[in-house]
């Protein structure tokens, strides 16, 4: 991995660093982002799941301490004196109880640990692409989704550092998608990155969890260009793989006291799980809240990915929950509409199917997965407008990465022809004024024999 350059726009990122000077940043046994000090072999990929029933105070701090207890403490991962940065999932600045970003009693219970342990503690994130990254933005952000609160009351740090790097992860490296990635600076001169995500549906990703949520390290509207560079979910979901691998973030933790299901990541309905989930791998984190959501893991692109280039197991009989998943999984959890009737005959609850609906579905989905061209425009669910819920704001016209959202008479306009199905706008729509239309073409595929 190396640097490229510095995008120098704010304040100071603070004292030390992790090997950001002179050669770039490391990365694997001779430095860099998370590198030792984590464990090794598939005790990695232990996830421990906690009950956690409410929001309440003591019952988030003693799950958080049992879960990572259960994967060997906080020793294990990080050591007195170093600076951890701690990356919930701040999408925009929504108010806790919507369920959109990491609750700040989960953040709270991490950094008080941490601090406890006498870390250095850095609380920070780059909202969504519609927000731009400079210092009033992203403390607007902190201020809705608790997050100010929290440092205050701890005596913690918030980033408001806005600048960033451009680092690159070779080939050699494991990268596979070759490309180099902007990321904040406060990320790189960490000596660790915890990692606290929200459980969530996502609708171009299926799942909002452990690898999706290191996509906030990238600074605001530059996540766009990765919209636009990887229009493909599968292409989508290397990179974020690739991005996971770069930073190698040493713990993750994950708010599924409360998720998300339906048109997530900021549209959907709230739905209780009752649970904090720990682990040191993010694929293997993912692989436990797919099961939760009655997800096939293998259907969620990053874990796909991650099998792909042998991280973890097809059949995942390398990862070990502790201490046991089957409490938690909800068979009815609601899934986005792009990804409910994925192919035909298939809905969420995996009917049977007909050899004829097998037959067609296996040929259509190899088609649609491996195009954007006609058929899967035609195919994909698309953006509309709620006009009545509208209020003109104009963010998902800015979190378009290719720009098919023209603005008329103080509302968006959608350029279906150009437009590349990411739903950044759907995704960033603070109103939920737009909703994902599931087209014709998709319904009838629904009808074939299953």
């Amino acid at each position: 991995m190396e640097k490229d350059k510095t995008k120098e726009n704010g304040l100071a990122p603070g004292d030390g660093g992790v090997g950001v000077g002179g050669d770039g940043i490391g990365i694997g046994g001779g430095g860099g982002v998370g590198s030792g000090g984590a464990g090794g072999g598939d005790s990695r990929k232990t996830v421990y799941i906690a009950s956690c029933p409410t929001y309440e105070r003591q019952a988030v701090e003693a799950a958080v301490a049992e879960a990572v207890a259960g994967v060997g403490g906080w020793e294990k991962f990080v050591q007195p004196g170093q600076t951890v940065l701690v990356k919930p999932n701040l999408l925009y600045g929504a108010s806790p109880d919507r369920c959109i970003t990491t609750h700040p009693e989960v953040v709270y219970a991490v950094a008080k640990a941490l601090k406890e342990l006498g870390c250095r503690v850095v609380i920070a994130d780059s909202p969504g692409s519609a927000i731009l990254h400079q210092a009033h933005s992203i403390k607007k952000v902190y201020d809705a989704a608790g997050m100010t609160a929290v440092a205050t009351e701890l005596g913690v740090e918030l980033n408001l550092d806005t600048r960033s790097e451009q680092v690159r992860m070779h080939s050699t490296s494991g990268g596979r998608m070759q490309v180099p990635f902007q990321v904040m600076t406060p990320v790189l001169t960490a000596d660790a990155v915890v990692v606290v995500s929200k459980a969530k549906t996502h609708g171009f990703t299926y799942l909002s969890g452990a690898a999706k949520n290191l996509f906030g390290v990238i600074p605001g509207l530059e996540k766009t260009g990765f919209h636009a560079r990887f229009p493909d979910r599968n292409d989508f979901a290397r990179m974020l793989v690739d991005l996971n691998e770069l930073i190698k973030p040493r713990l993750q933790v994950v708010d599924a006291v409360v998720g998300m299901e339906g048109e997530g990541p900021s549209g959907g309905e709230k739905r209780h799980i009752g649970a904090i989930l720990v682990g040191a791998d993010y694929t293997a984190v993912d692989v436990a809240l797919a099961r939760i959501m009655s997800m096939d893991p293998a259907r969620v692109g990053t874990i796909a990915a991650a099998v792909e280039r042998g991280l973890v197991s097809p059949t995942f009989e390398d990862i070990s929950f502790i201490p046991s998943l089957e409490p938690y999984i909800i068979p009815d959890f609601v899934h986005p509409s792009t990804y409910t009737y994925d192919y035909a005959g298939d809905d969420r609850h995996h009917r049977p199917r007909t050899a004829v609906g097998r037959i067609v579905s296996q040929r259509w989905r190899k088609l649609r997965h491996n195009s954007l061209g006609m058929f899967g425009r035609l195919y994909l669910p698309r953006p509309v407008l709620l006009a009545d819920k509208c209020v003109g704001c104009g963010d998902c016209r800015r979190s378009c990465p290719v720009k098919a959202i023209n603005w008329q008479n103080n509302r968006p306009e959608f350029k279906y022809k150009t437009c590349i199905k990411c739903y950044c706008c759907q995704e960033m729509c603070r109103k939920n004024a737009i909703k994902l239309e599931v087209s014709l073409l998709r319904r009838l595929m629904r009808r074939l024999p299953g």
